[in-house]
This record gives structure tokens, C-alpha cells and sequence, in this order.
């Protein structure tokens, strides 16, 4: 056997396992960012990255669902008579084929339509 191939399989092996030890004493909050990223982000837009943002699950799905952004505008809702007039981004959450949700923030709370079935 080549020597290389000797230590390659130990040499490989001993970063897997290095790799697997160092991100398992890193960080509990997953969620958290990094401190000097954190700093330069508050420094760079005030008000951003504070304790009052709140996460939350809005919907839940047993497909695969695709999630994107679209811009500001009428969204008119089908399975209920509800028009959204975003003034901000939505959210887009659809399921391929078979159905569409849009989420807009209001300024003080989320709205939801069905915008296609």
C-alpha cells in the first residue's frame, strides 16, 4: 500500500471527528449571531437586531413547500374574499401545483390570503 493511503483514511477520519467536536461546543443559540456581526449591523442600521423582533411559525406543511419575497402591492386573496394592499414586502409560501399563501406585515400585525388553490 501507498503510504499516502495509509494516513489519508486516519488523517481523514481525525478531522471528521475534530470538525464534529468543534461545532458541538459551539454556540447553544443557534438562532444567535455572531458578536462582531451583531455590533456592525446595530452600528449600520440602529433599531435592527434588538430584543423586540419575535419569530414565529405562520404556517406548516406536509409537502415541499417554496418560500420567496414579493414587492409591495394588491394581493387579491380566492378561498376568501380578503385583498391584501401590502406596503411593505410579502411573504410567499407555496406548495408547487396546488396552492399559495401570502403574508404581509401591516405595521402592527401579519395578514394572510389564499392567493391561488
Amino acid at each position: 500500500m501507498r503510504p499516502k493511503a495509509v494516513l489519508g483514511f486516519p488523517l481523514s477520519l481525525f478531522l471528521l471527528v475534530l470538525i464534529q467536536a468543534v461545532t458541538a461546543t459551539s454556540s447553544k443559540d443557534l438562532c444567535a449571531l455572531p458578536p462582531a456581526f451583531r455590533d456592525g449591523m446595530s452600528k449600520q442600521y440602529p433599531g435592527t437586531i434588538d430584543s423586540r423582533w419575535e419569530a414565529r411559525t405562520l404556517e406548516t406543511t406536509d409537502g415541499t413547500p417554496v418560500v420567496w419575497s414579493e414587492g409591495p402591492g394588491k394581493y387579491d386573496g380566492i378561498s376568501d374574499p380578503k385583498t391584501i394592499r401590502a406596503k411593505y414586502p410579502v411573504v410567499v409560501f407555496c406548495g408547487y401545483g396546488s396552492w399559495t399563501i401570502v403574508y404581509a406585515w401591516t405595521g402592527k400585525e401579519v395578514e394572510k390570503t389564499w392567493t391561488s388553490d
